[in-house]
């Protein structure tokens, strides 16, 4: 089944394991490995000069029906907990613990609910588990009454 749908979801879990940003290609956005002197884009297969961090979360959600994750990046992330990236990367520089961790400020958007915009072509389904790329974040339109 593909297709793209709107859910209304309740955040339950930021979840840890893959973290909450990665280091990226500036070309096609695509995760970006260290090499010994510099980064490369499997991808593009070039050497990465200037990589980009960007955000990448997993939540949890349910609704009344089921529970899932959701997969947001980027300018998503930033909708939904109102933090540009950049104003928490820049005190991991003088982080030496787990950067992994989730960040205090991204937690407060668990028990939030919202319209996500979602594509039905699942993400990891062939790796045993199911998650969704969430497109955008609806606003829903308030209708006045007179």
């Amino acid at each position: 089944m593909t297709g793209v749908y709107n859910c209304v979801a309740t955040v339950d879990e930021i979840l840890e394991k893959n973290g909450w940003y990665y280091v990226s290609c500036p070309k096609c956005k695509k995760s970006a490995s260290a090499a010994k002197t510099n980064f490369t884009c499997a991808f593009c297969e070039e050497s990465v000069d200037y990589p980009v961090t960007r955000y990448r979360l997993e939540l949890r959600v349910r609704d009344a029906t089921d529970s899932t994750i959701f997969v947001l990046f980027d300018d998503l992330v930033e909708q939904i907990t109102q933090i540009k990236l950049v104003d928490l990367t820049s005190a991991l520089e003088n982080e030496t613990e787990n950067v992994v961790a989730i960040p205090h400020q991204l937690q407060r958007i668990i028990g939030t609910t919202h319209i996500f915009h979602i594509k039905m072509k699942s993400y990891f389904e062939g790796r045993g588990r199911q998650s969704f790329t969430v497109n955008r974040i609806v606003k829903p339109t308030v209708k006045v009454v007179l």
